[in-house]
């Protein structure tokens, strides 16, 4: 019976272990997510901006030219 419950105990120990470095990872994920949505809109908007400038040279272009 002490075995038994020194083996479960254990993986009791390991299950509690498992879930602190879960959690962990979680949070670094989340972190690293967080930042490449903001690199994601910045990006965007460049983009937006970058299509805009492009489609004000070419309004610019005499007829013919584009």
């Amino acid at each position: 019976m002490d075995a038994e419950l020194d083996l479960l105990h254990g993986k009791i120990l390991q299950l509690a272990e498992l879930c602190r470095q879960l959690r962990l990872d979680n949070n670094q994920l989340r972190d690293r997510l967080a930042e490449r949505e903001v690199e994601n809109r910045d990006l965007k908007y460049k983009v937006e901006e970058t299509r805009a400038r492009i489609e004000n040279l070419l309004a610019r272009l005499p007829e013919g030219t584009q």
